[in-house]
């Protein structure tokens, strides 16, 4: 588990880092998606992955189906550059992350990225 910066607005849905695994010649970045709230979630979640440079890569996820309440699911997000035991410090570092409902933000937060990478 990494540590997360969150601000509540009308939600509880928490992102956190999982693992880091290199698959082929990219790097792909396990993400849990969390409901902490009482209601089921059925909105989405964009997860920006930040270097020293900024933003390096993101992608946006949408519920198929809603996350019930103290369940989670697993995304991932596959990016070029690696974290920061890979690339120094042109790495990964730590990541953003946005979750809308009904066109509007109800929650936001940032967290580290694992250091550790796996080969697949």
């Amino acid at each position: 588990m990494t540590p997360v910066q969150s601000q509540r607005i009308a939600r509880n849905i928490r992102v956190e880092s999982q693992v880091v695994k290199r698959v082929g010649g990219k790097h792909r970045y396990f993400f849990e998606i969390r409901n902490l709230d009482p209601a089921p979630f059925g909105g989405s979640v964009k997860i920006i992955l930040v270097g020293d440079a900024g933003p390096l890569a993101k992608d946006t996820f949408t519920a198929t189906r809603a996350i019930e309440p103290a369940l989670g699911a697993s995304v991932y997000v596959d990016a070029n550059t690696g974290p920061i035991s890979v690339h120094g410090s042109a790495g990964i570092k730590t990541f953003k992350y946005e979750v809308a409902e009904a066109g509007a933000v109800v929650y936001f937060g940032t967290g580290i990225i694992m250091d550790k990478v796996e080969t697949f």
